[in-house]
């Protein structure tokens, strides 16, 4: 049994280890005297452990939950005009890097645009212009009507314009390929006709010389483009002529050549007795002193 008082400091309980002590003297001795073989109480001495809070300390960021934070831009669109000022625009997301301190990873997550309010938000728009923009434009009104009646044809001038610091230059038309171009020829009619003559364009040739003939159709016509016989038959276009009438070349015979396209004219007008000439249309000059010579021969 242990007997008088027990002596303990404060901070030997606090810290989880105290001491027992053993007044052997009968309560004899002085309050204060501490006897020399005191008894220690073997309970107290063995050592107590334990995690101790002193309370979290101020966030290290005001939003996030304290990972990074910055802007995602995206690529710019194409122009919104394919001339002249037009713009273009890009996403712009606020994202925050998520850490995985296991690995070290980081995974991207988009969040509030008022996460990001402590940096400058990057543009999401600009202008752009990819080149000067042309246009159509009318330069005069509309010719008189190619016809006194029935259909005719009006036309008026059109042509594409470049603006270049206020000043306007005619360019090539595929510059203003991207714009509707305005009609620079339109129908008219002025009056109703009546019947008349209608030919169509001539045929070719039957013959590239020595005379030969083309031909038309031509036509009484009313208004309604249906076939009449109220026309006046003296008047009546012709519808075949004679075509061709310039004397055909004999083939070349001789080794040396034409250097001109227009020897055929060389030869119409007499020109091969100059030696220029005879030199320049050496093939068809040598054709017609062989035909002369020839011609001498058998007379």
């Amino acid at each position: 049994e242990t007997v008088g008082p027990t002596y303990s400091g404060s901070d030997d309980v606090n810290s989880g280890m105290g001491v027992a002590i053993n007044d052997v003297s009968g309560g004899r001795g002085h309050p204060n005297h501490v006897p020399s073989d005191p008894v220690v109480n073997p309970d107290l001495l063995a050592p107590s452990y334990g995690w101790i809070s002193s309370g979290h300390t101020a966030c290290s960021t005001s939003c996030g939950g304290g990972e990074d934070l910055h802007w995602d831009l995206g690529e710019w669109s194409e122009c919104t005009r394919t001339c002249g000022p037009g713009s273009q625009q890009r996403q712009v997301i606020c994202r925050q890097a998520l850490r995985n301190h296991s690995n070290s990873t980081a995974t991207l997550v988009a969040v509030e645009t008022a996460q990001c309010g402590g940096h400058d938000r990057p543009e999401t728009t600009t202008s752009c212009q990819l080149k000067i923009c042309s246009e159509w434009q009318i330069l005069s009104e509309w010719s008189p009507c190619s016809a006194e009646c029935g259909n005719g044809t009006q036309t008026r001038g059109v042509a594409c314009l470049l603006h270049d610091n206020g000043r306007l230059e005619a360019v090539d038309q595929s510059n203003c390929s991207h714009l509707d171009r305005p009609m620079s020829s339109q129908s008219c009619h002025l009056k109703v006709c009546g019947v008349q003559w209608y030919a169509t364009d001539w045929s070719t040739c039957s013959r590239s010389c020595d005379g030969g003939y083309r031909v038309r159709e031509v036509c009484c016509l009313a208004d309604n483009v249906t076939p009449s016989d109220l026309c006046d038959f003296s008047a009546t276009p012709e519808s075949r002529e004679e075509c061709n009438n310039q004397p055909c070349l004999p083939e070349t015979v001789s080794s040396c050549s034409d250097q001109y396209y227009n020897c055929v004219v060389v030869v119409q007008a007499r020109l091969c007795v100059y030696s220029y000439y005879r030199t320049a249309c050496c093939s068809s000059c040598s054709v017609i002193t062989h035909t002369h010579s020839s011609r001498t021969t058998s007379a």
